[in-house]
């Protein structure tokens, strides 16, 4: 089981006239999370506040939680860019390691993800 590690990408509600971001955009971005990734999670919308020195920008936003690779990462900010045009920047975050943990692990044993090859070993137990 290859270790990934968990980002956090969080895009805009609302452009920076204030219009809503149509549904065929955000519906994009999600079809490329599933298809380059496999999954994500959505997470509610929530307001926030940046300044580029010259503005202040109140946004709602909505976070997307993705496990993948840094260069997939990469691709996903890209898109990004292209589907929320006037953004001028996105804002990620790598939260840490993360792991698919498949169901034939969920044997109520406890385990141990090794950093080195990303992989599971039971503690204890048989």
């Amino acid at each position: 089981m290859p270790m990934k590690s968990l980002f956090e990408i969080a895009v805009p509600v609302r452009d920076n006239n204030d219009k809503p971001i149509p549904k065929g955009k955000n519906l994009a971005f999600e079809t490329f999370l599933l298809s380059s990734v496999g999954g994500y999670t959505r997470m509610p919308a929530t307001e926030g506040a940046w300044s580029d020195g010259k503005r202040v920008y109140y946004d709602e936003m909505r976070a997307y939680r993705i496990a993948c690779d840094p260069d997939t990462m990469r691709q996903i900010v890209k898109l990004a860019f292209a589907v929320y045009s006037d953004q001028a920047a996105i804002f990620v975050a790598e939260i840490g390691r993360a792991w698919i943990i498949p169901r034939n692990m969920g044997d109520g044993q406890l385990y141990r993800f090794t950093r080195e090859a990303g992989n599971a070993m039971r503690i204890g137990g048989k």
